[in-house]
C-alpha cells in the first residue's frame, strides 16, 4: 500500500482554503471521502453544485516553475475524475490553488473539445517512484484570482 502523506496541517490548510472559497462564493461544502479523488463538495440548497480540488503551495504565481513546465501542475488521475463529474453529472469541478501570493481557481463546467497534453512528471524528493505520474499543466492564464471582500468592519 502505497503511504499517504497528507497530515494534520494539510487538512487544515485545505479546510482554511475551502472556507474562504466557500464564504466567497455563498456555497456550503462538505469533506467527499478519500475513495471518490476530490477534496470537496460545494452545496446550495444540499445539491451539490460543483466538486473541488483544493491545492496549496510555496510556489507564486509568476515562478520560474510555472513559466519552465508552462503552468500548473495537475495529476491527470485528478483532471479525469473531475472531468467525470463535468460530464456525468452536470457538475462544475474547479481546481483551487493557493499560491504564495493569492488564491486562483480555475472551473470546467464542460469537457474539453481539444485535446490536453499529458507529460510524466511530479515530485522527486521523497525517494517515492509514485510520486511521478501522467499529469496535465494547465495555464497560468487559464486560472482567475480569487476576490477575497474585506471585512465591512475593517478600518
Amino acid at each position: 500500500m502505497r503511504p499517504r502523506y497528507e497530515n494534520k496541517k494539510d487538512r487544515s490548510n485545505e479546510l482554511e482554503i475551502i472556507s474562504i472559497c466557500a464564504e466567497r462564493w455563498r456555497c456550503a461544502f462538505r469533506k467527499l471521502k478519500m475513495s471518490l479523488e476530490i477534496d470537496y463538495a460545494l452545496l446550495r440548497e444540499e445539491k451539490i453544485c460543483a466538486v473541488v480540488e483544493i491545492k496549496d503551495r510555496s510556489l507564486n504565481y509568476s515562478s520560474q516553475y510555472m513559466r519552465d513546465n508552462g503552468g500548473y501542475l495537475l495529476s491527470a488521475q485528478k483532471y479525469q475524475t473531475g472531468m467525470q463529474w463535468v460530464e456525468r453529472h452536470g457538475c462544475p469541478f474547479i481546481l483551487v490553488v493557493r499560491l504564495s501570493d493569492g488564491i486562483f481557481w480555475r472551473k470546467w463546467d464542460e469537457v474539453p473539445t481539444h485535446t490536453i497534453p499529458i507529460k510524466f512528471k511530479g515530485r522527486r524528493d521523497r525517494n517515492d517512484k509514485d510520486d511521478e505520474e501522467p499529469c496535465i499543466f494547465i495555464s497560468m492564464s487559464e486560472f482567475r484570482e480569487l476576490v477575497i471582500e474585506e471585512s465591512k468592519n475593517a478600518e
